[in-house]
């Protein structure tokens, strides 16, 4: 299985790759602003671009999307992760990252998104961003420091969010139950209440 600190780099490069590629399909590149998306990419579009700029009067054009793009991505990658250890350790409903071959090689909640919306089992990533962002959404109220309030909370193309839950599930699943995995080597702990709440319910 996968080492966790590598494959963590790797998920980081891999995002870090996949948003100036979302920002492209935004019409906003490296350096100015085109002024027009990709058809489909409108509404993307009309988010974004007010933050990037924001940033731009204080840091110009190309860093201002240099930060969107690291500050996204670190966004991501702690959600995402943050999911994983949740399923890991018991303390979510259902699992969202973690993909099981009972529910067609898919997590339980993106099978039953796709159950109920056949449709989108013909869409890039048949869904996932939309199953992953009702639980940041659910979540946002009792962690909101992870899944609420982020100017950057922004998932990246679907089929780039498949790789990255992918490169996590490599991670043997004993990793993610390391005591020392929220408290030092994630520094996630923002999770610990949720784990000391499920503790005191057992």
């Amino acid at each position: 299985m996968a080492d966790l600190e590598k494959t963590i780099i790797q998920i980081r490069e891999t995002l870090e790759r996949s948003y100036p590629l979302l920002l492209k399909q935004c019409g906003i590149t490296e350096n100015n602003d085109t002024g027009n998306s990709v058809a489909g990419f409108e509404e993307l579009r009309s988010r974004i671009l007010p933050i990037i700029l924001a940033d731009e009067k204080q840091l110009g054009a190309k860093e201002a999307r240099k930060k969107f793009v690291q500050e996204a991505s670190f966004t991501t990658l702690n959600r995402l992760v943050g999911l994983k250890v949740m399923e890991a350790r018991g303390l979510i409903e259902r699992t969202y990252v973690t993909k099981n071959i009972d529910t067609g090689g898919k997590s339980e909640a993106h099978f039953l998104y796709l159950s109920r919306n056949p449709q989108a089992n013909s869409e890039p990533g048949q869904g996932i961003n939309t199953v992953l962002e009702e639980i940041f959404q659910t979540l946002s109220q009792e962690l909101p420091q992870l899944y609420n309030g982020s100017r950057y909370g922004f998932l990246p193309r679907p089929n780039d969010t498949v790789t990255v839950i992918d490169l996590i599930n490599s991670i043997a699943q004993e990793e993610w139950l390391k005591d020392d995995i929220i408290d030092n080597r994630l520094d996630l702990p923002v999770l610990q209440h949720r784990r000391k709440a499920a503790i005191e319910r057992q």
